[in-house]
């Protein structure tokens, strides 16, 4: 059966943590829609968000992905519209695409689930104390990903194949010779590498003379 695949990043107020876990809010959200039959990109969406509550330890978060907290103030989305936005750009893709299963993905899928749990919430006025069902698993053939998660596809298959290499995003992306992230993390850039390594993988088990991998 085909699926349309919904590969998704977020860069957040900070990590999420059993202090901190309903405080943490996302400021920038990126997506990816794919069709699993080609593994091409039929959509994307980029969105600057101002989460309604910030994190102390906000500066930490800002080291990584280089998001001011003035520039969110100024320019992004409040949690419900934002909320709204995303909303609509997936029922437009599965309207657009009709009959399709649709799956969720992410690189770190545990990570990602629990900050859109706490968004969606914050969106509808809620608590975000309360962790959302894990994603449905995602498999074609090898390609195994637990939970929606690329992270545990990558160390399951580069295991199977004996490569030794770290889980991190940056890793498979050098490890698969793809083109590397320039300076501080993007959530719409790290969704689409995301979707490079799953696409890589996919191509290389479904015509490997095509694809040659420099391990």
């Amino acid at each position: 059966m085909s699926d349309l695949l919904f590969v998704l990043d977020t860069e957040t107020t900070g990590l999420l943590s059993s202090e901190y876990r309903c405080q943490t809010r996302p400021v920038q959200f990126g997506g990816v829609a794919l069709l699993s039959e080609t593994m091409a990109e039929v959509s994307y969406l980029d969105l600057l968000l101002c989460p309604d509550v910030w994190r102390t330890s906000y500066k930490h978060a800002e080291k990584i992905h280089g998001i001011p907290r003035a520039r969110c103030e100024a320019e992004g989305l409040s949690m419900a519209a934002g909320w709204a936005a995303m909303d609509a750009w997936m029922s437009s893709v599965v309207q657009q695409h009709p009959g399709l299963s649709i799956r969720f993905l992410a690189w770190n899928a545990g990570f990602d689930q629990g900050v859109l749990d706490r968004w969606g919430a914050a969106a509808a006025g809620r608590p975000g104390t309360t962790k959302g069902e894990p994603w449905p698993d995602w498999q074609q053939g090898i390609l195994d990903a637990p939970g929606g998660c690329l992270m545990r596809m990558w160390a399951s298959y580069s295991s199977i194949i004996g490569l030794d290499t770290k889980k991190s995003l940056n890793a498979a992306v050098e490890a698969l010779g793809l083109d590397p992230r320039a300076g501080c993390h993007d959530a719409l850039e790290d969704a689409r590498l995301a979707a490079a390594v799953l696409r890589t993988l996919w191509e290389r088990e479904n015509d490997p003379s095509t694809m040659e991998i420099p391990y």
